[in-house]
């Protein structure tokens, strides 16, 4: 599968079996691609990189991978992964390669998108989407541990359209599963610094709460789940007075502040109508080496 570092899409070769030079050559050609071209470009996106991050089918932290040169004689270029020592191996010795696409494809998608090989067109990254020929990204974003939260701050919708956004950004509305996941959210709440609307005076729309966010959480069959795992509530943090709520179409939405005036706390939890208009939020759940990718691109 295609591995995406930086600028450039680096794929390691077919299902990473080892080929020898003029093979791994012969592939990447195929592909309409080249070996890898290491320059200052790429010096940031191997950084730290093993070579057991790069080709998970090998055992240790180092190797040698073919990249693109010269031969001399029955020796071919080659580089030491992670140390990014610039070599020669024997060509007919079987080793691991990266294909490079053609940086200048790349180069002419819009920001937020890569260049796909396999599709030959640009791809908006996760969590954006193509509108007007641009990737729409969220309006603001926030990682914690192996999560990515799509905060929608200024943008509001209704529950079943909030839910809609999320899933054609590959994501889903935030679950909050545990304290510690209520912890991360919280955080993001301190890091994003909501700026509170006034209305008629008010503090967060006189009482209507129009500050709330919805994240995944609904009633169904009188049990609240969270609707894109089905899973009950097994934590919950509901605000002092809720559940308090008659209407039949109920959601979980949170406040993004301390309102103490009003006993709320950031991250507390109302049951509200899902047919209102509020903010939301998405998250995408990674594991944790290609959040470390996503922090270099964003």
């Amino acid at each position: 599968m295609p591995v995406l570092l930086h600028y450039i899409f680096l794929i390691p070769g077919d299902s990473q079996i080892k080929k020898t030079y003029d093979e791994a050559n012969k592939t990447c050609t195929d592909k309409n691609s080249t070996l890898l071209v290491y320059n200052d470009t790429l010096e940031n996106v191997l950084s730290g990189k093993s070579c057991r991050d790069l080709f998970p089918d090998e055992n240790g932290q180092a190797c040698f991978i073919w990249v693109a040169g010269n031969k001399t004689g029955k020796r071919c270029p080659s580089m030491k992964i992670p140390d990014k020592i610039m070599g020669t191996k024997r060509c007919n010795k079987t080793r691991n390669y990266i294909c490079q696409s053609d940086l200048s494809k790349f180069l002419n998608c819009p920001p937020n998108s890569t260049y796909s090989l396999t599709k030959q067109t640009c791809k908006c990254n996760p969590g954006f989407i193509m509108e007007n020929n641009e990737c729409q990204g969220p309006e603001f974003s926030y990682h914690s541990h192996n999560t990515w939260y799509l905060v929608f701050n200024e943008t509001k919708k209704n529950f079943v359209d909030a839910k809609a956004d999320c899933e054609k950004r590959n994501a889903k509305l935030v679950q909050i599963l545990t304290s510690s996941s209520q912890d991360s959210l919280n955080s993001m709440f301190r890091t994003l610094q909501y700026k509170v609307e006034m209305d008629n005076g008010q503090i967060c729309g006189n009482g209507q709460l129009s500050c709330l966010f919805f994240v995944g959480g609904k009633l169904s069959s009188k049990s609240w789940q969270w609707v894109d795992s089905t899973k009950a509530f097994n934590y919950t943090n509901w605000a002092t007075g809720e559940l308090n709520n008659n209407a039949i179409d109920l959601c979980v939405s949170v406040v993004p502040r301390n309102f103490k005036e009003k006993n709320y706390y950031i991250g507390q939890w109302f049951d509200d109508e899902c047919n209102n208009e509020r903010h939301y939020i998405c998250e995408i759940v990674f594991d944790l080496d290609i959040v470390s990718i996503l922090k270099r691109l964003l």
